[in-house]
């Protein structure tokens, strides 16, 4: 399940400084990209291969870190590899979509937008806007209630 906090303002315990906290997890971060999942986000959205532990290769800029994946990236690998984190998914491109969705037909997680995410027509799992929680079924119903509570 997604649940969507869309309203004024930052929750407290809302991630809106992606990059920093996925630093802050660096000793953490040779178990994450071992982990299939995570290297299909880093290849889908970064199109960068997770070659083992933290060492990652790029087609532009050759051997990289971590450090140098997208926010979009590492937003969404903060949400597949943590549990009961809001992460301020604003910081994320709409690229970005597929890979959060299907997330959230694994697990529950939340995130906070500030911008109107084009989400396809039709959600393929449970997505809750938290203002008023209210299960919202595609993109149509998203962007009512985005603009509902936003404005």
């Amino acid at each position: 399940m997604l649940t969507i906090y869309v309203g004024q303002g930052f929750r407290d315990d809302c991630i809106t400084e992606v990059k920093a906290y996925f630093g802050r997890k660096r000793s953490q971060w040779n178990n994450w990209f071992n982990q299939e999942k995570v290297k299909e986000i880093v290849k889908e959205i970064d199109n960068t291969i997770a070659i083992k532990d933290s060492y990652l290769e790029s087609p532009v800029f050759g051997a990289i870190s971590p450090d140098m994946l997208s926010s979009g990236c590492k937003g969404l690998i903060l949400l597949q590899v943590m549990d009961d984190i809001n992460l301020y998914a604003t910081r994320c491109g709409d690229n970005c979509v597929p890979q959060l969705l299907r997330i959230a037909q694994e697990k529950d997680i939340r995130i906070t937008l500030h911008h109107c995410m084009q989400f396809p027509d039709v959600f393929h799992c449970k997505v809750v806007i938290a203002e008023s929680g209210k299960e919202v079924s595609g993109r149509r119903e998203f962007v009512n209630e985005f603009y509902k509570y936003r404005y």
